[in-house]
């Protein structure tokens, strides 16, 4: 049984290598990090086949069946919210960031534009865990070797085509300079998803969160495997919980250590690299087994929705407060990932458990508007970046707050059809290739 969690320990090796790349760097150069880097998933990949080729189906992950929500996906609206958050701050804060926002900010309200895109990000990894271990539980994915290649080949198709078509086009758009021989190396790195945003060259700079959760998705499988197998002689809800404050814990040591030499080495080995965000993932992996098993209702939906308004409201206020010079930016930076993916656990367990609740028509409506922006995230995420930055050069150097704004509206109008084209176009071409779910 030991074997079968070898791939875990090499993968956490070949990811604290991906954290340690500044460092890695500094005492070999690009080509030994690349190559250290390189066997250690060639390492994980073999062992991880190897195991595969064990593994046949298990009843102990088939805890329960997929919901059937009759007042639309909740989910979806949450998966919309954290686009919203990312794109925001992204536009208003970064590219179109106005001459003397910080005077503007509290004065004019303006603060409510700006939220924060790092909560965004981290409450995209926890949903993303807990989706990812939902397909497992549920049996949608079974846990034999066609079911695992399936969410492998599911996972590929959602994610290459566009990510391979935004990279390309971005760089040929924003810095055709990386097709130069002597740069080569960072479109390489970037496409097989080896990217943090820190590199010389970055011409999609949102890319890093995705190079993430493609690396998360390697290990998935074997994670849900491991839940399952700890859950399935004894459960209770108290052992995944205290896996759960353990898992949170050991992550808020680990960023701890990060901090010591005074963050500098955060971005690289903390908010961007998989090993760095591994309670938000496994977190949500956690709570998706536990919601098969429990079917006790938390709260009601309306609660939800309300502490999804507070946790954007909250993002604004301490983002637009870092911006006008309080010095917080330590602690969202250590207490962030913390607040923010318990946050997110909370808001899934109220949506999840409370699926058949009689809610207001008003309710339903918004939830399943929402909903379309929540099919389209991905998309809406992959172009946010380059779109934004492109419409950047068509206005003046200083911005004024007026022209900030114009903007960000210009930009979000451009964004969103071409996010629903761009969807249409790869639902109708790479659907047919897709692994077909149990349910």
């Amino acid at each position: 049984m030991a074997n079968k969690y070898l791939p875990i320990f090499l993968f956490l090796a070949f990811s604290l290598i991906g954290a340690g790349r500044q460092i890695i760097v500094s005492f070999g150069g690009w080509s030994f990090y690349f190559s250290l880097h390189a066997a250690f998933f060639a390492l994980t990949a073999i062992s991880f086949f190897v195991v595969l080729n064990k593994i046949h189906k298990s009843p102990v992950l088939v805890g329960g069946q997929r919901h059937q929500y009759i007042n639309g996906d909740p989910l979806l609206f949450l998966r919309a919210l954290f686009c919203l958050l990312v794109m925001l701050q992204h536009g208003f804060g970064i590219t179109f960031q106005a001459e003397g926002l910080r005077q503007h900010l509290f004065s004019e309200w303006a603060w409510l534009l700006l939220p924060s895109a790092w909560m965004g990000v981290w409450g995209f990894f926890v949903l993303s865990g807990y989706l990812m271990g939902k397909g497992f539980f549920t049996g949608a994915y079974p846990m034999n070797k066609e079911g695992i290649l399936g969410f492998y080949r599911n996972r590929l198709i959602k994610i290459v085509p566009g990510y391979f078509l935004v990279l390309i086009l971005g760089s040929l758009l924003l810095q055709p300079e990386i097709f130069d021989y002597k740069n080569l190396w960072i479109l390489i790195s970037t496409a097989f998803f080896d990217y943090d945003g820190a590199l010389p060259l970055n011409p999609v700079g949102a890319l890093w969160s995705i190079a993430t959760e493609m690396q998360f998705y390697v290990i998935c499988p074997i994670v849900a495997f491991l839940i399952a197998t700890l859950n399935f002689k004894k459960y209770s809800v108290a052992k995944n919980f205290i896996f759960l404050a353990l898992l949170f814990g050991l992550m808020m040591v680990y960023r701890l250590i990060n901090f010591i030499d005074g963050g500098h080495y955060w971005k690289t080995a903390v908010m961007t690299p998989v090993v760095g965000n591994l309670d938000l993932f496994f977190g949500g992996m956690i709570l998706s087994y536990v919601l098969t098993r429990e079917k006790k209702n938390i709260f009601r939906i309306l609660i939800g929705l309300i502490l999804s308004f507070m946790f954007y409201i909250f993002g604004a206020y301490v983002v637009s407060s870092i911006f006008t010079g309080k010095n917080w930016l330590w602690i969202i930076g250590y207490f962030g990932p913390t607040l923010t993916g318990l946050s997110v656990l909370l808001i899934i367990a109220i949506f999840e458990t409370n699926i058949s609740e009689k809610i207001k028509n008003y309710l339903i409506i918004f939830i399943k508007k929402t909903s379309f922006f929540g099919l389209i995230t991905y998309e809406i995420y992959l172009l946010h970046d380059p779109i934004q930055r492109l419409i950047r050069r068509l206005f003046p150097g200083e911005l004024t707050l007026g022209n900030s704004m114009l903007a960000l509206l210009v930009s979000t109008l451009i964004i969103l059809p071409c996010a629903y084209v761009l969807n249409v176009f790869f639902e109708a071409s790479f659907s047919k290739f897709r692994y077909k779910r149990n349910h």
